[in-house]
């Protein structure tokens, strides 16, 4: 008797897709918002653990 080959579930391409998707769209996101809210003082934060919040007029 031959053996029989155990059937496994697996995920469909479209649940692929939709969690391949939503992983680039979150990496997306989070690099923009680093681009629009300062990549030097970030990352020098990062690095020294003082992030500049700046000046703004003395008065």
């Amino acid at each position: 008797m031959a053996a029989r080959s155990v059937r496994r579930p697996t995920i469909g391409p479209h649940t692929a897709f939709l969690t391949a998707f939503s992983l680039v769209a979150f990496v997306a996101v989070h690099v923009a918002m680093v681009l629009v809210s300062g990549v030097f003082n970030n990352l020098r934060s990062m690095v020294t653990g003082y992030y500049d919040i700046g000046q703004g007029g003395k008065s």
